[in-house]
Parts: C-alpha cells; sequence; structure tokens
C-alpha cells in the first residue's frame, strides 16, 4: 500500500475557445523526503479562477486584434 507521500495529484482543466483550445494541467507530487506527511488535495478555485481570466483576456485580445486588421 502507498504512503500518502508517495501519492501525486493531477487535475486538468479544458476551455475551448475560438482563437484556441486551452488546457491547464497541475501536477502535485509530494517532496522525496521519506517523511510520513500528508499529501492532501490543494484548493484550486483560485488558480483556476486566474486561469479562465487569462483565456478570456487572451481571446479577447486576438478578437480585438483581428478587428482592428480588418478596419485598416
Amino acid at each position: 500500500m502507498e504512503s500518502p507521500t508517495e501519492q501525486a495529484v493531477e487535475r486538468t482543466w479544458k476551455i475551448s475557445g475560438a482563437y484556441a483550445n486551452w488546457e491547464l494541467k497541475i501536477a502535485v507530487t509530494p517532496p522525496a523526503t521519506g517523511s510520513a506527511i500528508e499529501c492532501r488535495e490543494p484548493d484550486y478555485a483560485s488558480l483556476v479562477g486566474h486561469f479562465r481570466v487569462l483565456v478570456n483576456d487572451t481571446e479577447l485580445s486576438h478578437k480585438l486584434h483581428l478587428e482592428d486588421q480588418e478596419n485598416a
């Protein structure tokens, strides 16, 4: 049986956009110290919120850039 220090946590979030398909993958691997610390899953809500803002801003920026090129 694996101890808590041997378990990794991995999560993936995907967003389909008009400009690109976006993927955020996070892998949390406990240190290889051999200590018996508990590896608990982090709270990802804040990080995923920032990811969504980044995707939305980048998609909007690309859209505005295309509109500027069409109007030039």
